[in-house]
């Protein structure tokens, strides 16, 4: 009975222990992945803050000046072939302003989720490690536990058979001895009495 209160009193601790780590370990993946979908969402904005348009090269602004000139002028004919020069070359800036953005974005995109990744595998690997040290040591006292009880129970046993090693050799008469089995828990009763002849002697269990 003693050694069933100490194993449950055992089972109840460690378990206890397992699930203070669980509960930590969730929340330390937990906050991983909140700073990971940070990480995602600000990637994301800034696509937006980068915008759709580059900001004006020095050939889009001269010719907007000369355009600006040739209003003033009133040489309109000319003004008109200059803002046609200018759609064209705004056309082209803008196309090659959003294929720079995109790889830039893909580059960065692909070096987050790399980067990541490493750092979830890194968290996952710490944890399992940090379990099986648990259940390494938690088998360890156990067999310490169980050794303990073997121990113990072997000393009852060997104090039980020395008892009835005693009794059995005991000269006495009418009396009945009570001893414990260490190994089952049961009494066992001798009774004892006084030889019959000179070479016949011991104890009688009932």
């Amino acid at each position: 009975m003693a050694h069933a209160n100490e194993l449950s009193a055992f089972n109840a601790e460690w378990d206890k222990r397992m699930d203070t780590f669980d509960a930590a370990a969730e929340a330390e993946t937990s906050n991983l992945e909140s700073k990971h979908q940070a990480e995602t969402e600000e990637l994301a904005a800034m696509d937006v803050k980068l915008g759709a348009h580059p900001k004006s090269s020095a050939s889009i602004l001269n010719l907007k000046k000369i355009q600006d000139n040739l209003a003033h002028m009133q040489s309109y004919k000319e003004a008109a072939d200059i803002q046609f020069q200018l759609k064209g070359l705004e056309t082209l800036e803008d196309e090659r302003w959003a294929t720079e953005k995109q790889q830039r974005l893909t580059f960065l995109q692909t070096a987050m989720e790399k980067r990541q990744g490493l750092e979830m595998r890194a968290l996952k690997k710490k944890l399992e490690t940090k379990r099986h040290t648990i259940e390494k040591e938690r088998a360890k006292e156990l067999d310490k536990l169980a050794c303990r009880y073997q121990n113990v129970k072997r000393s009852l046993e060997l104090k039980y058979a020395v008892e009835v090693s005693k009794v059995q050799k005991r000269p006495t008469t009418g009396s009945t001895i009570c001893l414990r089995n260490a190994k089952t828990g049961q009494l066992r009763h001798f009774a004892t009495c006084r030889p019959m002849t000179a070479r016949g002697k011991g104890a009688k269990a009932l």
